[in-house]
Order: C-alpha cells, then structure tokens, then sequence
C-alpha cells in the first residue's frame, strides 16, 4: 500500500465495500439523512435509515469528512482493490452481472468506467472534471463511461422544495451555508468551474434528471456525459429548475438530443424502473454517498479525488 497517494479516505459505515464496523458516532450527515424532511414538513425518503448525504452538505469542521468530499474513517484509503480481505469486490459470482457491473475488459487498451453520481451534488461535478484530465492524459486507452444513477434525496417531493428552505435545514443555518458554498466554491474554481449559488432557487427531485441522462446514451457513446456535463453546468452556474421538463429538454437540445423527443419521453415512466435499480444496486455493492467511479479490474475510487488516484486505477494501480 505504500504505493498510493498518502491522505486517500473511504467511506464511513461501508460494510460491505470496506468490512469494517460502523462509526459509533452518527455523523451530521446521518443524521440530517435519517431525519430525512420529516422535520420541516416534508416526507420522509423512500429509503429512511440510509445515509445519502453529499458531503459538500455538512459543515467543513466536521471532523468525518476530508477535503475531498469524501465520508472517511481512520485508516482507510480512497482506492480500493478486491482481493485483499475486507475489501468488496464488485464482480458478481453469477453469469449475468447486475445493473452497474462491471464490464470484463475484452480488448487492450479499452475499458468501461461506471460513475455513480448524481446532478445536484457539487462533488460529483468536480469529480466529472477531475476524471477528464486523467483521461486526457491517457490518450492511448479507449474509456467509456457510463451514469449510474445516484439519488441523494430519493424522497425529495416530485417538485422539489425551495433552495434556502433545504439548505438551512442541512447546514444547520444560515453561516454554515456560507461556508460551505465558500468552500466548494474555491475548490471548483481551481478545476474551472463556476459554482454560483446564489441563482440556485430549488432543491429538485432528480429522477427525471437521472432519466434523461440515460435516454441520452441511447445516442451513442460519450452522449451521457456531455449531458450530464451540461446539467451540472445548468444548475450550479445558471440556476435552472431541474424539476421543470421545459428546462430539462432545453439542456437536452444543447448537446444535439431533439427537444420534443424528450419531453415525449419524460411524459411516459421510461427509465423510473432503471433509476430504482440502480439506486438499490449502489446500496447493494456498498455504496453509500457519490461520487463513487468503479473502474474494470475491480479498482474503485471514492470521492472527487485529486487526478492522480484516477490515473492509478485508469492504470490498475
């Protein structure tokens, strides 16, 4: 292990992915996510009891989280290998591999890189990014890159609930809110990108968000990035509803997708059942807060990480 960058965290509370016991101390994140909106008037997540809290989300002294955006516990790091006792290997002991699997690599110099993430985590944004540059410095391996839908809140109201009603409740006040977008936002900046936000009015629901993407990569390959790109874009530096369809289509038109096309297809229930079982697939590997990238050969990288951990698992550490 003394090859790998020094000050890399996992996650907290992962049994599975790390075999570890789970934190004797509920953390801030736990529990404003096991509260879920119960507090305030809203209704509780459909799936209560299970951290989802994106780390940007808690103060930044909160001695469980790292600079990275990432849930940790002592002695753990941020790129994981199956093999080693403890540790969860991602490949499936069946025939047919889950939602999310990984692929098996089939040629020299390709591989598929599965990203859980989800639109309205920072985080998930930098990590985008952050995992470009490492791709870009790998201009020889072929890489596709496939969304796994993540919800944060996946009991959030289907039309979301006012931005500083959400942010008060999950930073505990008005300052803390400060500085946490004050924080992220200088992060962001040191990987080119705007975070802006005072123009963000809403915390959405983001199963159609999660849905479109998916529709996008029924377009080709690198579809579902360039969409996912232009919503984050869309929401932390310009401020649109991703609740509103109108919206959602017109980011969609951005990147080439037909317009009418898709407010056809977010009408239907196409990609509900998919989004579900992803989300129950990440909880079933471990998962439990994004961004998380699980690359072929069983790596893992947990948190928006600086480009050298990319590089190792684009490399197989």
């Amino acid at each position: 292990m003394s090859d790998r960058p020094a000050g890399f965290a996992s996650r907290r509370e992962s049994r599975v992915l790390l075999g570890s016991k789970p934190a004797s101390r509920m953390t801030t994140a736990a529990r404003y996510s096991r509260s879920g909106f119960g507090d305030h008037g809203y209704p509780e997540p459909a799936f209560a009891g299970r951290t989802q809290a994106c780390p940007w989300l808690v103060p930044r002294e909160d001695p469980a989280f790292s600079e990275h955006g990432v849930e940790v516990r002592a002695g753990r790091r941020g790129i994981e290998r199956p093999g080693r006792r403890g540790v969860y290997s991602p490949l499936p002991d069946v025939s047919e591999p889950a939602v999310g699997a990984f692929w098996i690599q089939t040629k020299e110099g390709f591989m598929v890189v599965d990203v859980y993430a989800d639109v309205v985590c920072p985080w998930c944004y930098v990590g985008e990014r952050r995992l470009e540059r490492a791709l870009a410095l790998r201009p020889g391996l072929e890489v596709e890159l496939r969304w796994r839908p993540f919800q944060l809140q996946p009991g959030m109201p289907e039309g979301g609930i006012p931005w500083d009603v959400y942010a008060r409740r999950k930073f505990g006040g008005e300052a803390n809110a400060r500085g946490a977008f004050a924080h992220v936002g200088a992060v962001g900046e040191g990987d080119g990108i705007r975070f802006d936000f005072g123009r963000v009015a809403s915390a959405p629901n983001t199963v159609d968000a999660h849905r479109l993407i998916l529709y996008a990569g029924e377009s080709g390959r690198g579809a579902q990035w360039k969409l996912a790109d232009a919503l984050f874009e869309a929401y932390f530096a310009n401020g649109r509803d991703l609740n509103d369809r109108e919206q959602l289509a017109e980011v969609a038109a951005g990147i080439g997708l037909d317009a009418d096309e898709v407010l056809g297809y977010l009408a239907g229930d196409g990609g509900k059942a998919e989004v579900r079982a992803s989300q129950e697939d990440a909880y079933a590997r471990g998962i439990q807060g994004v961004p998380f990238y699980a690359f072929d050969g069983g790596l893992s990288v947990s948190g928006a990480q600086p480009v050298e951990a990319f590089l190792k698992a684009l490399d197989g550490a």
